[in-house]
């Protein structure tokens, strides 16, 4: 979890000094400590959970995709003014147990053009979507599926530990 911190670090600020690589580490490591308190798990496990850091930039990598494809699904629905927009309001629940990957999720809705999460009520997620046809597929989407990939590999990890 810290180089995937310490990666989007160095990528926001599209240069690399030491100032950047300390602060940037720091940064990571205070962020690293904040996951954990919220998640529950281990110092350890949270630092050098390598196998999460190439889950995790999956995701990454899905996410910006989704943005790229939405961006250009909303700019094409604004070029377009006479066709008919159709907002709608619909409810979807993954199969994700871990809150903190269902606030993933949700603030990966938001972030995602077009979408908006409304609320989220234990597993239950209200999204806002600008046009119908943006709520087509997102139960099944890639990105719901690699979060929930990422969730059932923890659950699993944890029950081995037991």
């Amino acid at each position: 979890m810290f180089a995937l911190f310490m990666i989007l670090w160095i990528v926001f600020n599209g240069r690399i000094t030491l100032e950047i690589l300390i602060i940037g580490a720091i940064v990571s490591f205070l962020l690293v400590l904040l996951t954990r308190r919220m998640s529950g798990e281990k110092f350890r496990d949270v630092m050098l959970g390598k196998w999460e850091v190439y889950h995790y930039l999956g995701y990454l990598f899905r996410l910006v995709g989704e943005i790229a494809v939405s961006s250009w699904r909303v700019i094409v629905l604004v070029l377009h003014p006479g066709r008919e927009v159709k907002p709608k309001l619909f409810y979807f629940e993954p199969d994700i147990e871990r809150e903190g990957i269902r606030v993933l999720l949700a603030n990966s809705i938001t972030l995602t053009p077009g979408t908006l999460t409304v609320g989220l009520k234990g597993g239950r997620f209200h999204v806002h979507a600008l046009d119908a046809s943006f709520s087509d597929g997102i139960e099944t989407s890639e990105l719901v599926r690699a979060l929930e990939r990422i969730d059932a590999a923890k659950s699993k990890r944890r029950e081995a530990r037991g």
